[in-house]
């Protein structure tokens, strides 16, 4: 018998597309209700939610299709279900503009580097690999966070001891996103943003400053894994 604190997943009914589907069974894989995934989506700098409750039983029905919902609250449910945005396009086969750069491969392993010996080409990799599994870049880095820039107490803070996975094919930053630049050669993440001077590297550790535009960047973050409750996310 259903319980209302038990994950729920729309019936296979004809008039629910393929897609919806996709999303809903992802998240009773995940043991997620609506709610608690709608949470899972994180806030906005004024402390607003990105998705409702409404806004994932749009989805996982279709009465909403996810090329309307808007492209913050996509990258919100694509962080979620604990997928990158091009791993949301390839399980609903919905073309979500992720290009045709991004492949999906099986298990596979990687070096793993500190995040402070970026950008510099005698670094040598920590001992051990990291299992990726999924959708990856062509090239792809993986880092050890090992600076405390994005570590906030929200569900996409990237905390010391965690694994960023860095693109290194983008560099040409976009709102939001969290990115591994150079500041004074020193490696960083910052999340590019707004603030009342304009646009600059931003830190989601609120102790620290933005840093003015202008500075190199080496990649964009796409994905974060870690020894939390929620074992992946994504940026």
């Amino acid at each position: 018998m259903y319980s209302p604190t038990m994950p729920r997943v729309s019936k296979n009914r004809p008039d629910v597309p393929k897609w919806a589907r996709a999303i809903a069974l992802r998240r009773v894989e995940l043991g997620r209700t609506q709610t608690q995934l709608a949470e899972d989506g994180g806030q906005d700098d004024q402390g607003r939610d990105y998705l409702t409750q409404s806004n994932v039983a749009d989805a996982e029905t279709g009465r909403v299709h996810l090329l309307n919902m808007g492209y913050g609250r996509v990258l919100a449910l694509a962080r979620a279900l604990g997928w990158t945005l091009a791993e949301l396009q390839l399980a609903t086969g919905l073309d979500l503009g992720t290009g045709g750069n991004l492949v999906p491969v099986g298990d596979q392993t990687a070096r793993v580097y500190p995040l402070l010996g970026a950008g510099s080409p005698t670094t040598e990799p920590l001992p051990g690999v990291e299992i990726v599994r999924g959708v990856h870049p062509p090239r792809f880095r993986i880092y050890r966070v090992d600076v405390p820039d994005m570590d906030a107490s929200t569900p996409t803070a990237i905390r010391p001891g965690e694994h960023a996975y860095v693109n290194l094919d983008q560099v040409q930053p976009v709102e939001g996103d969290v990115y591994l630049v150079l500041a004074s050669d020193r490696p960083r993440l910052r999340r590019w943003g707004t603030t009342p001077f304009g646009h600059a590297w931003i830190a989601d550790n609120r102790n620290l400053d933005p840093i003015p535009p202008g500075i190199p960047v080496l990649g964009r973050v796409y994905r974060v894994t870690s020894d939390r409750s929620t074992s992946s996310h994504k940026n």
